[in-house]
């Protein structure tokens, strides 16, 4: 398995975009603010399937709050190092609790309790570790959504071509 490949992150993230229109349930608004042609290191079949999950868990929470429609949007920002970048994937579902957070990458552990699962966010954590990124939820925020955070390395090509703001 090749894991310093380039990867084409706005390719990879409209790719994974496409899932939410095959997902039962809400109309999704998805938007995505991605710098054309930023290319991160990694394995691209494996990022595109980390990606792809973390899109249809955001349209199922939007679909377990009950609502006809909802809002997925992802955004990618530098790092300070100019080397990294973090993309944000926020949706505009249930959220979750404190409690709920500590346990969201256990293996096993599932928000959903008519489905058996709790491998998906499990086996992104960790592929995406063995791949030199990191992914992490953002603070709790029962009823308000959620918000997950991807740290990726940039290639050399793409490295300090975005700038932190400021």
């Amino acid at each position: 398995m090749n894991r310093d490949e380039a990867c084409d992150l706005g390719r990879a993230l409209g790719h994974a975009a496409t899932a939410a229109r095959f997902v039962e349930g809400p109309k999704i608004d998805l938007s995505i603010d991605c710098p054309p042609g930023l290319q991160v290191r990694g394995n691209r079949v494996l990022l595109a399937q980390i990606l792809e999950n973390l899109v249809v868990n955001a349209t199922e929470a939007i679909a377990a709050s009950g609502r006809a429609q909802g809002r997925i949007a992802i955004s990618v920002t530098p790092a300070e190092d100019g080397r990294r970048c973090s993309v944000t994937l926020a949706d505009d579902g249930d959220g979750f609790d404190a409690a709920t957070g500590a346990r969201l990458f256990e293996r096993g552990f599932s928000t959903r309790t008519d489905k058996h699962g709790g491998l998906g966010l499990h086996w992104c954590a960790n592929t995406l570790s063995t791949l030199g990124g990191a992914l992490s939820p953002d603070q709790p925020r029962q009823g308000l959504g959620a918000v997950a955070r991807l740290d990726l390395p940039l290639t050399e090509a793409s490295a300090g071509r975005l700038r932190p703001a400021g």
